[in-house]
C-alpha cells in the first residue's frame, strides 16, 4: 500500500480555477462563494469563511475559523472575517454590483443575513452551474489523484475475496473493506451536494437487502443501521449462494473514484448468471458510446434501450 500525505493544492491550479471562473463570469460583477468544498477548491482551504473573486482583479479569501490553518493551507493570503455588516467595505463591492452565489447550496437564512449586509442596491443570483462547469473538467494534477482514489479503493474491495465467510453480517464485511480505504487516505466520509443526501462511504448489501428501496439518490438504497440513516450494510447475514454487492466511493485527498463489484460465496442461480451476463452487456454497450459530448441522459437511454433489448425492460 502506497503511503498517503496531506497534499496542499499548488498555486498554479489556484489560480487556473479563478482564471476560468472570471471568464465564465459574464455580466457579474463578482462572486461569493462560501461552500466548503466550492471554497477547497478555488483557494486551497476548506476553513469557514468565503473566498471573493471579482470579474477581474486579484481574489480575496477571508476565514472565520481557523485562520491559522488556513494561512497553512492556501496558496492566497487569508484575511480574518470581520462581521457581516462591513463585508460590502471589506471585499471592495461597488454599489450596484451584480453578485454571483451558491445558490443551489446556500441556506436560504443565510442568503438573507447576506443579501442584507452587502445592501439592496446589489443584485444576486446564481452561479452554482458556472462553478459545476469549471470543475467539471479536470486538470492533469486532479486526474492524478482521481487515479490514487481508484486504486486505493480497488485494493480495497479486492479484500472482500479474503474476509467472505457465510453467516458473517454485512456490516462485518463492510467494516474490512472500510478499514482498508481508510488506511489508505480516505476521509471516512463523501460529499454529496444535494440537499438531505449524507452518504457512507459505500454500499455493501447481500441478496435482496441490495434492491431494498431508499431515498437516496442512488440506484442501491440498503436497510442501513438507523432508520436516521437508511441506506447502506445492515445486521443481515450473508448466505451462500447470494449475491453481495460491493459499491465503494474512493476518495483521497478529495477526489472521488467509484467502484461496483458483485461476490457470491458459491455459485449463484442461473436466473442471477443470466441477469448478471445481461448488466456486462449493457455495460458493453454503453462503454462503446461513451464520448466528449455524450449527455448523462444519452447514455441512460442506450443503457435502457439495451436492458429492454435483453428483456430486462422492468428491472434498470
Amino acid at each position: 500500500m502506497k503511503e498517503s500525505i496531506y497534499i496542499l493544492t499548488p498555486r498554479n491550479e489556484i489560480e487556473a480555477r479563478i482564471k476560468r471562473l472570471q471568464e465564465n463570469m459574464g455580466h457579474l460583477t463578482g462572486a461569493i462563494i462560501l461552500g466548503s468544498i466550492n471554497l477547497g477548491y478555488f483557494s486551497g482551504t476548506a476553513q469557514e469563511g468565503l473566498i471573493y473573486i471579482p470579474r477581474e482583479g486579484l481574489p480575496t479569501l477571508m476565514i472565520k475559523k481557523s485562520l491559522e490553518r488556513a494561512t497553512e493551507e492556501s496558496a492566497l493570503l487569508p484575511l480574518p472575517q470581520r462581521s457581516l455588516r462591513s463585508l460590502k467595505s471589506d471585499l471592495d463591492i461597488p454599489a450596484g454590483a451584480s453578485i454571483g452565489l451558491e445558490l443551489d447550496i446556500l441556506p436560504y437564512n443565510n442568503y438573507l443575513r447576506l443579501a442584507a449586509s452587502l445592501g439592496e442596491d446589489v443584485r444576486l443570483s446564481d452561479i452554482s452551474q458556472s462553478i459545476k462547469h469549471i470543475r467539471s473538467a479536470k486538470s492533469d494534477y486532479e486526474i492524478s489523484l482521481i487515479r490514487r482514489a481508484a486504486e486505493n479503493l480497488d485494493t480495497a474491495i479486492a479484500c472482500v475475496a479474503d474476509h467472505l465467510r457465510e453467516g458473517m453480517r454485512e456490516i462485518d464485511l463492510a467494516a474490512e473493506v472500510e478499514r482498508s480505504m481508510r488506511l489508505s487516505g480516505h476521509p471516512g466520509m463523501v460529499a454529496f451536494r444535494r440537499f438531505n443526501h449524507s452518504l457512507p462511504m459505500g454500499h455493501l448489501m447481500a441478496g435482496g437487502n441490495a434492491a431494498y428501496p431508499s431515498y437516496v439518490s442512488s440506484p442501491t438504497g440498503g436497510k442501513g443501521m438507523s432508520l436516521f440513516l437508511p441506506q447502506g450494510p445492515g445486521y443481515s447475514r450473508i448466505r451462500r449462494g447470494e449475491p453481495v454487492l460491493v459499491d465503494y466511493a474512493g476518495c483521497y485527498n478529495g477526489y472521488l473514484a467509484d467502484e461496483t463489484r458483485i461476490f457470491c460465496l458459491g455459485s449463484p442461480s442461473p436466473e442471477m448468471e443470466q441477469a448478471h451476463q445481461a448488466a456486462l452487456q449493457i455495460e458493453d454497450a454503453i462503454a462503446r458510446e461513451l464520448a466528449p459530448g455524450k449527455s448523462c441522459r444519452d447514455i441512460w437511454n442506450l443503457g435502457e434501450a439495451e436492458g429492454e433489448r435483453l428483456g430486462y425492460g422492468d428491472h434498470l
